[in-house]
């Protein structure tokens, strides 16, 4: 755990402009981070033993036909042909996970550089928000998460447009983890009158603070969630399928605690927020991604990992708040929340043990 507390630090004291030596603060942070997860062990995570298997076991004849699958392992067609493409030039699992941490932070942060207003805090919070964790197991949903992230800065800027954005995000939820389509409810929202209708901060905070009631007290939408059982079993997605079978229903996989300070410190964000900025691409996903958790994560896990996609918006639209507040006194107080709410989500991450993070060990050491 200590490692993981040190590059926090390290990720903390670059947020202050005035910090000294920062620029070399932030290339020793974006190293560690590098380092820790190209080498961390097997252990250092709880689905390796999964994508361990997968990387034997696909084969272009189980990507292509079915019959021939590897059940519960069947990837997504983009994840699974980049498994046989590297398996056939570099026969080691170690480097395969290695490449893949590599790949995720390096797209991610320079998704960070291009898109960030304030490249040092969106670290900070890729970091102290569990992102950086969550690469360690839900792979192919990060790796599909950093490609769309990839073009995100390039139709914020109208450089390319709806039509061939969302063919992208098309392409990549079905290639890699088909909860990432949910980014089209963000781009329907955005690109439709339907923003000038939800944001309105009353709005906003009246559903978002319906749905922490709906965390407490939902016990079940069972009728609702067989139709979309049967809908993925006829789809031939049992993995997705299980996700929402009787065992699972009901059995909330969302924590009481974080979605309040999570409620709580959104709330902050709409009240101190200009209203323009609350139409943003960035805002709009985040709003959602805590909306859907509250509401539908008590239900299913499945939620929980929808939501997820569109969390990590958090780490651009608060550095896009931070340049956007003209008053000094609005930004420290911006920044000391979001040093305080990330704390404290760190922290609760690490103690409780959250995806197997803890304790940290590296492969380097297994002999």
């Amino acid at each position: 755990m200590l490692v993981y507390i040190i590059l926090f630090l390290f990720l903390l004291l670059i947020i202050f402009p005035d910090m000294p030596q920062r620029n070399t603060l932030l290339v020793c942070s974006v190293v560690f981070m590098f380092l820790i997860g190209m080498f961390r062990s097997m252990s250092v995570g709880t689905d390796n033993l999964i994508y361990s298997e997968t990387f034997y076991t696909t084969t272009w004849e189980s990507i292509f036909n079915k019959s021939d699958g590897i059940g519960e392992t069947d990837f997504e067609i983009g994840y699974s042909v980049w498994i046989v493409l590297f398996r056939n030039f570099i026969c080691d699992e170690y480097i395969a996970f290695m490449s893949v941490s590599f790949f995720i932070t390096m797209s991610l942060f320079l998704s960070a550089i291009k898109r960030s207003k304030e490249l040092y805090l969106s670290l900070f919070l890729f970091y102290a928000l569990s992102f950086y964790f969550l690469s360690f197991n839900i792979m192919r949903q990060m790796m599909g998460c950093a490609l769309i992230l990839s073009l995100l800065p390039f139709f914020v800027r109208k450089q390319i447009g709806v039509v061939a954005y969302s063919i992208w995000i098309f392409l990549i939820s079905f290639g890699f983890h088909k909860s990432l389509i949910v980014f089209f409810l963000v781009i329907l929202i955005v690109q439709t009158p339907i923003v000038d209708y939800l944001v309105r901060k009353k709005t906003l905070i009246s559903i978002a603070v319906f749905s922490i009631f709906v965390l407490a007290g939902v016990s079940s939408l069972q009728d609702i969630i067989t139709s979309i059982r049967e809908f993925f079993i006829l789809m031939g997605n049992e993995r997705y399928a299980e996700y929402l079978s009787p065992d699972n229903l009901g059995e909330s996989s969302v924590s009481f605690f974080s979605s309040f300070i999570k409620l709580g410190f959104l709330i902050f964000l709409i009240v101190i927020s200009p209203i323009n900025i609350l139409k943003s691409f960035s805002f709009i996903g985040l709003y959602l991604s805590v909306c859907i958790s509250n509401i539908l994560g008590s239900i299913s896990v499945l939620f929980t990992r929808i939501s997820t996609n569109l969390e990590i918006m958090f780490i651009f639209f608060i550095p896009f708040l931070y340049v956007t507040l003209e008053q000094n006194k609005e930004k420290k107080m911006l920044i000391m929340v979001t040093i305080g709410y990330s704390t404290t989500f760190f922290l609760n991450y690490l103690l409780k043990g959250y995806a197997g993070v803890v304790p940290y060990n590296t492969f380097l050491l297994d002999f």
